[in-house]
């Protein structure tokens, strides 16, 4: 059974225009995201380590074309002041080039092979 994985904390889509390029923060429930070339993407997922569970976050570029490049993955915890409260990662790519390329992620403890991950897989199209 696949857990979703949704963080109260952050809006599904949100664009801030900046002089050079814009950045766009996606949720769980985004699927698709049409950006230009330049512009950023920063994925901000629910995440709790206390628990084991972490997300494994990845580009997916087609063969040798490097649409997407990574640029960095950060957790953020919660104002919360109860033990083991949970936050939010911001995994953060940026496109390079045009075409079409693949952000995913899979919700695990990475030693445990029980088929309970959610997962998460966000299409970039870069124009």
């Amino acid at each position: 059974m696949m857990k979703k994985v949704i963080c109260i904390l952050c809006l599904s889509l949100l664009a801030v225009n900046t002089s050079f390029a814009t950045t766009y923060k996606v949720g769980y429930d985004k699927k698709i995201l049409n950006v230009k070339k330049g512009d950023k993407i920063v994925v901000v997922l629910s995440e709790n380590p206390t628990t084991g569970y972490s997300w494994l976050m990845s580009v997916s570029n087609p063969k040798d074309t490097y649409v997407l490049e990574e640029l960095n993955k950060k957790f953020y915890s919660s104002n919360s002041k109860l033990l083991g409260a949970s936050g939010c990662i911001h995994y953060t790519v940026k496109a390079n080039r045009k075409g079409k390329a693949y952000i995913e992620g899979i919700n695990t403890r990475p030693w445990e092979k029980n088929g309970d991950e959610a997962i998460y897989k966000l299409e970039v199209i870069v124009k």
